[in-house]
């Protein structure tokens, strides 16, 4: 069954962001670019800064459970002297960039100590983390390079892929992928693999691109191209990313958690197929809540088919054709009305 409002109510509900979250993100990202590119250390090599990684792709979720939600930035440095020559060493630019944002009275007791490997993070108390990533800029043509690995990265091209297919899909890559990274997420935990960037490039290279299909026909279209893709392979496959041809994103994903991976994607599109092919509602949402769905988080509205009861009983009051009870309403309808019209729906759409 298209259960078209349902899987509205359920990505305002449990999958995207919430107003107040997105709010919050945007004051405090930019609030410590502004700063953080005021600095003199910093103006003296500062290329650009930009964002990253989910939330810049309009991918980004709700975190599941109450955990953290982190937003990646990225701080385009020129890091050669005018001989050409790297001015600092790989890990001398994370602490260098750790050194500075500790001397900044309002983020002195927000850095984590010791930085990442590649990024200085900055968390709030409200489980939100900012992670910057300084990284050096060649020139407008070639990829960027991550600090310390030195090796070449095109966040900037992965967002223009990742729109090309949101566009190919009828703009629905967007809603598949938040969908599928909450599921990743209930079922094997948060930040688990596939890595966020490695399962949207397997969404994006397997979303369908169907004329006139709805949103919730695209998943399913989608997971069945993904796990016919995924079960022709034995070993973890290669997978490139899209703007980066050198880059292999499946690097990291280990072959227990592949298998893994690839078998409980496997049974949850048979579950997502006989939920989609299910013509009772009610049985259909219990598909959709199994434990290797969604695990009770689905809502239970019966909604469409509900409401096309009461249409049915009004218009069988108007014809003469049911009873009415002493308050001149069908309880069965006040109950409806009471119990099945939501407040309101918000959509899948960017944020």
């Amino acid at each position: 069954m298209n259960l078209k409002k349902g899987f509205e109510k359920f990505l305002d509900n449990k999958v995207n962001l919430d107003k107040t979250r997105i709010d919050r993100l945007k004051s405090a990202h930019n609030e410590l670019r502004n700063v953080l590119t005021g600095q003199e250390e910093v103006k003296k090599i500062y290329v650009n800064d930009y964002l990253q990684g989910s939330y810049k792709l309009k991918t980004g979720i709700k975190p599941v459970n109450g955990g953290e939600y982190d937003v990646d930035v990225i701080l385009e440095l020129n890091l050669k002297d005018d001989n050409g020559n790297y001015i600092m060493n790989g890990y001398s630019v994370t602490n260098w960039l750790y050194d500075i944002l500790t001397n900044i009275p309002a983020y002195k007791d927000k850095v984590e100590y010791p930085p990442k490997s590649r990024s200085v993070r900055v968390k709030y108390a409200d489980t939100l983390r900012l992670d910057i990533s300084p990284v050096h800029f060649n020139n407008d043509e070639d990829p960027v390079l991550i600090v310390p690995d030195w090796k070449p990265t095109n966040p900037k091209g992965f967002k223009k892929w990742c729109v090309s297919v949101q566009e190919n899909s009828k703009q629905q890559f967007y809603f598949v992928t938040r969908i599928l990274k909450y599921w990743r997420d209930i079922q094997t935990g948060v930040g688990s693999h596939p890595k966020s960037i490695l399962l949207t490039t397997l969404i994006g290279k397997n979303i369908s691109t169907k004329e006139g299909i709805t949103a919730n026909e695209s998943l399913v279209i989608t997971m069945k191209n993904l796990n016919k893709y995924l079960q022709g392979f034995s070993e973890v496959p290669e997978i490139k990313n899209p703007s980066l041809s050198t880059e292999n994103l499946a690097e990291s994903f280990s072959y227990s958690d592949f298998v893994s991976f690839k078998s409980r994607f496997k049974t949850a599109t048979e579950k997502i197929t006989e939920a989609f092919n299910e013509e009772d509602e009610a049985k259909s949402i219990k598909i959709l809540n199994s434990a290797e769905l969604f695990k009770d988080t689905f809502p239970v509205t019966l909604y469409e088919s509900e409401m096309k009861k009461a249409m049915d009983m009004a218009e069988s009051i108007k014809s003469g054709k049911a009873g009415i009870t002493q308050m001149g309403v069908p309880t069965t309808v006040l109950g409806l009305i009471r119990e099945n019209i939501p407040s309101g729906y918000g959509s899948h759409g960017d944020y």
